[in-house]
Order: structure tokens, then C-alpha cells, then sequence
């Protein structure tokens, strides 16, 4: 299930929700994500990261359909009909086919929304899994000039 944040959510709830961040953010999960994703192990620097994503971006939580637990997130910035995406799933969910479904509900997302026309991604190429997962999903290599990511594009609409 894949739901918006804003930075309206509060009290309890963003309490919570910021808990189950903290330790779904393993120097593992967070290794090929911006810096201000790492070290993050107190309320406050979670606070701080979620005050930027909100800010900064679209943030969507992955929930799980049955059990509502929070298993990651997608990030969508938007520029001109085309949203770069990024996410995270926790490792104790890797390899469960929830990054496929996440993704596949997410171009849904985007189908639905009509304002996206494009989606972008990018990912290291050591990252096998994930180029797997996009291209599966059908996702194109796209040209670059960083020899470390690869990045994939998805077109929508045109």
C-alpha cells in the first residue's frame, strides 16, 4: 500500500512513524542514498530528514496490505512532467517481491495522477537487483555520464 506524507502529519502519529524510519535506516539500506539519509539514529535527526523530504519532495510510505506495517519509502521530485524516483525497503524485506509491487503500484500512482509523464531512476551498478527490477518493470537504460549509476527511464504518457 503506498500512501503521501505531508508535513502536516503530527503529534503521535509522526512520533511513530519516525521510530519505525530510524530503524528501517540500515548503513546497509541507506548506502547508495544522499548523505543526509545516513546516521540518522535519534527523533530529532529523523525530524530533520523527514522536515527535508516533505519539503523537498513527494514522500510516500510502502506499507504492507495485510499487517499495515511500514516496510519503506518512495520519493518522487518532480521537474517539468518528470518525477525522479527513489526508495527504500527495509532489509528484513528485501527479496520479497515488495520492491516490484511498490514500483508497480507507483507507476499506477502515476497513471492515475496524469501529471507525471516521465519516471527516472537511478541506480549503482553494483545494484543488480534493482536495474533487474526496472528494466522487469519496463524501465530503459537512459544515457549518462556518471560510470557508477545507471539510470532508467519510464515513459508514461508522452
Amino acid at each position: 500500500m503506498i500512501d503521501e506524507l505531508t508535513s502536516s502529519l503530527a503529534g503521535g502519529s509522526r512520533t511513530v512513524l519516525l521510530r519505525k524510519a530510524i530503524a528501517l535506516f540500515s548503513p546497509l539500506v541507506v548506502k547508495a542514498l544522499p548523505s543526509y539519509f545516513h546516521g540518522i539514529t535519534s527523533l530529532a535527526q529523523a525530524e530533520a530528514w523527514y522536515e527535508k523530504m516533505t519539503s523537498d519532495s513527494r514522500l510516500l510510505t510502502v506499507s504492507s496490505k495485510d499487517t499495515n506495517e511500514l516496510l519503506g519509502f518512495v520519493f518522487l521530485s518532480i521537474e517539468n512532467n518528470t518525477a525522479h524516483i527513489g526508495y527504500l525497503l527495509g532489509e528484513q524485506h528485501w527479496g520479497k517481491g515488495y520492491a516490484k509491487e511498490c514500483l508497480s503500484g507507483l507507476i499506477g500512482w502515476c497513471l492515475a495522477d496524469a501529471v507525471i509523464k516521465v519516471l527516472m531512476a537511478g541506480v549503482e551498478k553494483e545494484n543488480v537487483a534493482s536495474a533487474k527490477l526496472l528494466e522487469g518493470l519496463g524501465f530503459t537504460t537512459y544515457l549518462n555520464e556518471d560510470r557508477s549509476v545507471v539510470f532508467y527511464k519510464y515513459q508514461l504518457s508522452s
